[in-house]
């Protein structure tokens, strides 16, 4: 789903401010091929964008524009089978007490040529982006001559915590 709300607001004729806020959610079961605990994992996407925009007319023939916004996407990932109990398959108590319950998974097992056990895609765990962007512009009317200029600064921050081997054990055959 998505929400997305905006606001305007006209101070005069010659200046207006406009403000937008969207909160996005979208989640997708994936790669369930047993319809049990042992396969799937959930992939989500949780996006938030704050927007302003304000827009002033200096002269006739002068237009200023300053906008700013914040993006912020989240993309975690789980295994079905989060907050398995690591003991029901016979697990020692010395290897259960290193995962935290909450986040312990069924273990993930590959057999060659056969459909492997508590895959993952990316990992469990998350992945976020944050984007900041500033910009300022005019267009200056001269003659019959538009002049634009104008100015950006951007900031991109990842922030990646993956862990799909630290919450269960890897086992190959």
């Amino acid at each position: 789903y998505t929400v997305t709300s905006r606001v305007d607001h006209n101070f005069s004729d010659k200046h207006r401010l406009y403000g937008r806020f969207s909160w996005d959610f979208w989640e997708e079961e994936k790669d369930d091929a047993f319809d049990n605990l042992a396969t799937g994992i959930f992939l989500t996407r949780k996006k938030r964008v704050f927007a302003l925009d304000d827009a002033y007319t200096a002269k006739s023939n002068l237009l200023l524009n300053v906008r700013g916004g914040f993006t912020r996407q989240l993309f975690p990932e789980r295994r079905r089978s989060t907050g398995f109990d690591l003991s029901s398959l016979g697990f020692s108590n010395s290897l259960v007490s290193l995962i935290p319950s909450a986040l312990a998974t069924f273990p993930n097992a590959t057999f060659d040529g056969y459909q492997n056990f508590s895959p993952w895609e990316s990992g469990d765990g998350f992945f976020t982006t944050d984007v900041y962007n500033v910009t300022g512009n005019a267009v200056w009317l001269v003659g019959s001559h538009n002049l634009r200029f104008g100015t950006e600064y951007r900031r991109y921050v990842e922030n990646s915590s993956r862990f799909p081997t630290a919450v269960s054990p890897t086992i190959a055959f």
